[in-house]
């Protein structure tokens, strides 16, 4: 009996690994649909544009909403913008023609964070969502733009 309790031990040590690792291989995979991005607003949680982070405030935070017919608008920190774009299941983004944008003024500081924001969302090309996570991203990595919804 003494022998047997390390080798029982072992095996079902290596029966809750082999379970585990199962569950993470196994995990499904789904296609982007338009609709699983329509509805309330994704506010901005993290900005990278050209390989430089840009802070954030607190408030008045970009923001992006998906609508009907491949619709994109939101605020951009000051301004509000609008355009269109295509969504593939991939979650391959490209945009069609450009994107309209109201021209009030504001702080400095939120005229340059509206200026990175856009510049930024001009050059993303692919967007995944994960876990109620909306990543949007440039094909070469260098702009990375993370969403929420509140």
């Amino acid at each position: 009996m003494r022998f047997l309790a390390p080798f029982l031990a072992l095996f079902l040590a290596s029966c809750t690994h082999k379970i585990v690792q199962k569950d993470v291989v196994l995990a499904p995979v789904s296609a982007l649909k338009p609709a699983d991005l329509a509805g309330e607003a994704f506010t901005l949680a993290s900005l990278r544009v050209q390989m430089k982070e840009i802070s954030l405030p607190e408030a008045r935070r970009p923001t992006i909403q998906f609508g009907e017919a491949g619709r994109v608008s939101g605020l951009a920190g000051v301004n509000r913008y609008s355009g269109t774009g295509e969504l593939s299941a991939a979650g391959d983004l490209t945009w069609k023609g450009d994107m309209v944008l109201t021209r009030m003024a504001g702080p400095p500081e939120a005229m340059a964070l509206e200026a990175s924001f856009l510049a930024g969302l001009r050059e993303i090309n692919k967007a995944v969502l994960e876990r109620g996570i909306l990543r949007l991203t440039s094909a070469d990595g260098g702009t990375k733009m993370e969403f929420r919804r509140p």
